[in-house]
């Protein structure tokens, strides 16, 4: 079979690409004319397919100024606990993996649903050292940061919700 680049078409359709992906993703990070509005809707599913997606919200005004906590203490039937936590420092993926789930975190302390919540209780259970835990508390936690040169932070406020695992 031929390689796509080796034909005078298939070298057309990967130009067109490309200038379809750069004009997507300029498009949609720049304020051009209201570019950006115009093709934000149609340009995303393609973005997001190749992994262009822009996220600027990095560099908000307003970073968020809350220290966060999650953990999954699981109870068994005989009475006794094990206590979830995300990773953390993964030696071999590192950084993008941690990322991930402090952004997970985050969306359950701040925005938690119902099913997410079930979702990390059944996840914690899956992870714990034995089966057949019969109930999770997920206890979400947020403090404010202390401002630089101080040291107090603020008390944690705390958010549990109760998952039924069955046995």
């Amino acid at each position: 079979m031929e390689r796509l680049e080796a034909s005078e078409n298939g070298r057309v359709l990967i130009s067109a690409f490309v200038i379809v992906i750069l004009v997507c993703s300029i498009g949609t990070t720049l304020p051009l004319f209201g570019l950006e509005r115009t093709l934000h809707r149609p340009a995303t599913p393609l973005l997001r397919l190749t992994a262009l997606e822009q996220d600027w919200g990095v560099f908000a005004p307003n970073p968020r100024n809350m220290q966060l906590r999650l953990r999954v203490i699981l109870r068994y039937s005989d009475g006794t606990r094990w206590t979830w936590t995300a990773p953390r420092n993964d030696p071999f993926v590192g950084s993008v993996r941690d990322y991930r789930w402090r952004k997970w975190e985050e969306r359950l302390v701040f925005k938690p649903t119902r099913s997410a919540l079930a979702s990390t209780a059944r996840h914690a259970a899956s992870s714990a050292p034995r089966p057949g835990a019969v109930e999770a508390t997920v206890v979400r936690q947020a403090r404010a940061i202390p401002a630089p040169g101080k040291t107090a932070a603020g008390p944690w406020l705390t958010k549990t919700s109760t998952v039924e695992l069955g046995a």
